[in-house]
């Protein structure tokens, strides 16, 4: 078909043309030998009329029976349903047809919700990024949203943050030290296994290895079939909370991340496709949607959704505001920053509104949440601090190309506005290190908050802002700590967590600098009705359907 295609760029359809076989060879870089061949085929299947003039230097003539939008529209279609996505949109880049009316409308059909048959399946172009569903390796909003689509927790949480029972029957405590747990009966992981105590306290073992900061577990019993005793060594109040967590999912005994017993089960895993499909046996209502198809791809051709409006078609726009923000952290174990007046020079220095770069998506920031107001600061006598060497600046780094790296540049030429050096370092956080922090002076990075704040704090101050917190002179990080103590048996930890925001700014560890805020452009005339996005910023399968009454394609 592709030697069709390459025909109908150069001879237009219902034209009888002159040629000849050694200018089609040529069209189609081949010998003419084989561009004999090529005719003779597409004669036969009535691709093309071929005529062979009689008589000694007469060219024989070609008439193309279709034009390039059908060949180009049949060519990709064939290869797009067996799956091959890449190459059908690649084929659309290759031969610049990304802006073709035609073109463009097949593609706007053929991604988003499509109904085949008796089956609704979900199709969507998906950038390349490496899927950790081991709760113990996932770093990524991706990689919660999958494992949110995929697994199932002890609690959940719902929209407005509040905690629920889950896979939890019911519950109970005494002194926050000893849980007892009740299962529910009935919940099936895909594989068939049932869901038990043994399995549970096969994946609290498991996770909570990783959490020894928060909650260490002093002993474990299995009381029966759905049954589970907890008792931890130190009382921990919020412990069904933290069970809500995304990351903390519940495996089966052999602890393969890819089995779970959410909506959606795992069908393939690979570099170039990922497939669920809902759930049958799913203990709650099960997905409306039967196969999502995320095929993987770095094809800038247009996709329904975009981050960026989408010109001459009609859209939606859907906007999510993000909690959390970009931040600039002090290193106070290094010689620079050692001294509180050196800290403070540059915290006063430096504004939150230098480092929104794009207003429409950016606003400045005075504390992890947008409602928060600017601390207020004594304002010491401010030395520029005589620096003898060029300061690292480390940058934090989620994946390939998703990086802080224009933070840390403004933060280094505002520096230099100030006759401060500075060197960038990038902190690559899918390789994680205790010491990653340690060899820098100055970090900048960020923390997303999900729907449940205590959780985002427990989560981030017990990973990365503790490896920060680390790094700060002994009797600050003394204090900072104890307030980290203090908010894991308190009944209201959100008011240690605000003290121990404002304690690191007063201090001049920390400073925040910006909140950012998410646009989603959405395509009028494509299956993308019902989309909806989650906490990750992510399509929520659970939530999608097809609408008669809207959807007529």
């Amino acid at each position: 078909m592709e030697y069709e295609f390459t025909l109908s760029k150069f001879f237009r359809k219902d034209q009888r043309m002159e040629t000849s076989i050694a200018e089609i060879a040529e069209l189609l870089n081949c010998s003419t030998r084989y561009a004999k061949t090529i005719v003779h085929q597409l004669e036969e299947n009535q691709k093309i009329q071929w005529e062979t003039a009689r008589g000694r230097g007469k060219k024989p003539f070609i008439t193309m029976l279709r034009n390039s939008d059908t060949i180009l529209l049949e060519w990709i279609s064939q290869l797009w349903e067996i799956g091959n996505y890449e190459v059908a949109l690649e084929i659309i880049k290759r031969y610049d047809m990304t802006q073709n009316t035609t073109i463009q409308a097949w593609l706007n059909s053929k991604l988003g919700l499509q109904s085949i048959e008796d089956a609704h399946i979900f199709v969507q172009q998906m950038y390349e990024v490496e899927l950790f569903l081991d709760p113990l390796k996932s770093i990524s909003r991706h990689d919660s949203h999958m494992m949110e689509q995929i697994h199932e927790t002890l609690f959940g949480i719902d929209e407005n943050g509040n905690i629920f029972n889950n896979l939890v029957f019911a519950y109970d405590t005494q002194d926050y030290r000893t849980w007892s747990f009740v299962l529910k009966k009935g919940v099936k992981f895909h594989d068939g296994t049932i869901l038990t105590a043994e399995e549970v306290a096969a994946s609290i073992a498991y996770i909570s290895e990783r959490y020894r900061e928060i909650y260490e577990i002093e002993q474990m019993d299995v009381l029966s079939k759905y049954e589970l005793l907890v008792q931890l060594k130190k009382p921990f109040s919020l412990l069904p909370t933290f069970f809500a967590s995304p990351r903390l999912v519940m495996l089966t005994k052999s602890l393969n991340p890819e089995i779970g017993c959410g909506p959606f089960q795992l069908k393939q895993l690979s570099n170039d496709k990922i497939i669920l499909e809902a759930f049958q046996s799913y203990f709650k209502e099960r997905p409306w949607i039967d196969r999502v198809e995320l095929f993987i791809t770095e094809s800038d051709v247009a996709s329904p959704i975009s981050h960026m409006p989408i010109e001459d078609e009609p859209y939606r726009v859907i906007e999510q505001q993000e909690e959390g923000a970009t931040y600039l952290f002090f290193n106070s174990n290094r010689e620079a920053f050692s001294s509180v007046e050196a800290r403070a020079y540059i915290w006063h220095n430096i504004l939150p509104e230098q480092f929104v770069l794009n207003p429409y998506y950016e606003q400045p920031a005075y504390g992890w949440l947008t409602t928060s107001n600017k601390v207020q600061v004594e304002i010491p006598q401010l030395i520029n601090p005589d620096l003898k060497e060029p300061i690292i600046i480390g940058y934090q780094q989620i994946r390939e190309g998703v990086n802080h790296l224009p933070q840390a540049e403004k933060l280094q030429e505002i520096l230099a506005e100030h006759n401060i050096e500075a060197e960038l370092q990038c902190i690559n956080f899918q390789q994680p290190t205790t010491e990653r922090f340690k060899k820098m002076d100055l970090f900048v990075g960020g923390m997303a908050i999900l729907r449940n704040l205590n959780l985002s704090f427990y989560n981030y101050y017990t990973t990365y802002g503790k490896d920060l917190i680390s790094t700060m002179n002994a009797q600050d990080c003394k204090k900072a700590f104890n307030l980290f103590e203090e908010a894991k048996t308190s009944h209201n930890p959100l008011l240690q967590f605000e003290e121990l925001e404002q304690f690191l700014q007063t201090s001049y560890h920390l400073k925040f600098l910006k909140h950012r805020k998410h646009y989603y452009y959405v395509r009028e005339n494509s299956n993308f009705d019902h989309v909806v996005f989650d906490s990750h910023g992510r399509i929520d399968y659970r939530k999608l359907y097809i609408s008669a009454n809207e959807h007529k394609k």
